[in-house]
């Protein structure tokens, strides 16, 4: 039996990444899992500096976790829309009866100075990395109230806590979600909910590993110099198990060195 066996896991941004990662981590472990990502929907997010995810990965994500006999179910969903999550928490509640763990792993990046970005350019990052997370957390923390136990994992990043010429609204959306999470963490400590953000440092993903990124910064990744995605699903694993049940409110790199200095 794994540190999971019985617990129900949504996992938004579940279709790629980080957040297919933390899928297969978690099934791996016994949870019942589901992937919430935005799939082929119409959208006007034009702040993102490559392609976002599609249909066709979330299906990836979900055949991915089944073959490797776990239970999977994908569902999608604009994080932006705290109604469509609402609803994603309800198909979630209707298919398993519960959700003991919520992973936020959706996010956005873009490239551009501060005099140089659009009201989208900023808004987008903004309503997706922040307010995102926010309205994931009132989706399912009635939920979670009312069986007095659950565990809220953000993924957050070192630039959370140092600003990032080009990337200021990236920077802005993640040092806001400290604050949200130290803040619920309070709000929730007597209610049998722990929150909690993981800081990755750079991750093997398209966030980090696309055009765009190697243009701005004029080279591509050195062989060994991003984190594996698996890396950042094992430290969300552990703060949505019951080992971690008294940390709360806490940050937790995964960026190997990186964090001494980003501090």
């Amino acid at each position: 039996m794994g540190t999971l066996s019985g617990k129900v896991a949504l996992i938004t941004g579940g279709a790629r990444g980080i957040g297919r990662e933390t899928a297969l981590k978690l099934a791996s472990e016994g949870a019942r899992v589901a992937v919430c990502d935005l799939g082929d929907a119409r959208h006007d997010i034009s702040a993102n500096a490559y392609a976002l995810a599609k249909g066709n990965d979330i299906v990836e994500t979900t055949r991915l976790v089944t073959e490797a006999g776990g239970e999977c179910i994908p569902l999608t969903a604009d994080v932006r829309s705290s109604t469509q999550l609402k609803n994603v928490a309800g198909s979630v509640i209707e298919r398993y009866g519960r959700i003991d763990i919520l992973a936020t792993c959706a996010g956005i990046s873009g490239f551009f100075n501060i005099h140089d970005m659009t009201d989208a350019n900023w808004q987008g990052i903004i309503d997706v990395n922040l307010t995102g997370v926010a309205n994931a957390m009132r989706a399912v923390v009635p939920h979670m109230i009312a069986n007095h136990y659950g565990r809220i994992v953000v993924v957050g990043s070192l630039a959370a806590r140092r600003g990032t010429a080009g990337n200021s609204p990236y920077s802005a959306s993640k040092w806001g979600l400290i604050g949200l999470v130290k803040s619920a963490a309070l709000e929730l400590e007597s209610k049998g909910i722990t929150v909690n953000i993981v800081h990755p440092g750079p991750v093997d993903t398209m966030m980090n590993n696309n055009p765009a990124v190697i243009a701005w910064k004029g080279k591509a990744p050195a062989p060994g110099e991003l984190i594996p995605p698996r890396a950042i699903a094992e430290g969300i694993a552990f703060l949505a198990s019951d080992a971690a049940r008294h940390i709360s409110g806490s940050e937790l790199d995964i960026a190997e060195s990186r964090a001494a200095t980003w501090n």
